[in-house]
Formats: C-alpha cells, sequence, structure tokens
C-alpha cells in the first residue's frame, strides 16, 4: 500500500516546479498561464494523494475489523489503525487546505486583488506543509501495511489451527 502512494506521489516534481516558474514569472518573463495551468492540475492532483491516503487508511481498517470480527487478539490492531487515521486526517487537511488557499491566493494576485508576496509565502507555505503531510503518510501508510501483514498471518495462522483438514475438492 505504502509503495503504491510513493509510486503516485512521483509525479509531484512538476508541481515543485510550477511553484519554481511562479517565481521566476517576472524575473524570466515565463508566461503566467504556463504557471497557471501547471499550477492547478498539480494542486488537483495533490488533493487526489491526500484523499487517497485517508480512503486507503479507511478502507484497510474496515477491511481488518470485518475480517477479525469476534478474535480476541484483533483489538490492538484495530485500534492502531484508527490510531493512524485519526493522526492522518487532520493533516490531510491541512495539507490540502494549503494548497487550494495558496491558489487562491493566486488568483487574487493575478486580478490585482493582493500584492505577490502574498502568493509567493502561500506557496511556499503549501509546498512545505505539502511535503511534510506527505513523509507522514507514507510512513503511516507504512505502518498500517506492516498491521495488516500482522493481522493477516494472524488470520491465516487461527484458519489453519481451526480446520486442519480442509475438504478435498
Amino acid at each position: 500500500m505504502h509503495r503504491y502512494f510513493a509510486l503516485l506521489a512521483l509525479p509531484l516534481a512538476p508541481y515543485f516546479a510550477a511553484v519554481f516558474l511562479g517565481m521566476l514569472v517576472h524575473a524570466w518573463r515565463v508566461p503566467v498561464r504556463t504557471h497557471v495551468l501547471l499550477s492547478f492540475l498539480l494542486v488537483i492532483y495533490l488533493l487526489g494523494i491526500h484523499v487517497m491516503a485517508i480512503f486507503m487508511l479507511v478502507g484497510s481498517g474496515a477491511a481488518l475489523r470485518d475480517a477479525a470480527a469476534g478474535k480476541d487478539w484483533a483489538g490492538p490492531y484495530v485500534d492502531a489503525t484508527r490510531a493512524l487515521k485519526r493522526r492522518i486526517l487532520p493533516l490531510a487537511a491541512l495539507a490540502m487546505i494549503c494548497g487550494v488557499a495558496a491558489a487562491w491566493i493566486g488568483g487574487a494576485v493575478h486580478t490585482g486583488g493582493l500584492p505577490v508576496w502574498a502568493h509567493r509565502s502561500a506557496a511556499i507555505l503549501a509546498t512545505g506543509v505539502n511535503l511534510g503531510v506527505l513523509w507522514v503518510e507514507y510512513r503511516a501508510l507504512r505502518e498500517n501495511s506492516r498491521l495488516l501483514a500482522e493481522a493477516s498471518g494472524r488470520l491465516d495462522a487461527t484458519a489453519c489451527s481451526a480446520d486442519p483438514h480442509p475438504p478435498s475438492p
């Protein structure tokens, strides 16, 4: 699960290129429309990455809860996946809000409503927050994968010990 997340997060490199291009709009006369297009598409992609991390944690926790229902040993695993969810959800929401806020502030700068420094500051903040949250999400998904693998092993062991002689086909 965490490997898929890492593979999907790799294309975010152009997001940082869009931020960099935005800083060069005035200095190197980079077309604003290039910055706006890249930034818009990549903020949407970034929102998708954070939502995907949340859905992975929610879905795997529900699957674990259903698969291990009634097992005495399952409680700590279910609690650990809930704790991961509780830790990630507010951080992912903050990262998404920062990305959207930077985009909106950029629109206000483009229409002359705000000074350029406001958008630059918001973009730098959004980049830093998103990098940090992506790392935290990756680590949480890696821990979640470990918990699921361990619980799966216990489920397999329980299934094998419950019926040592499965029916023949």
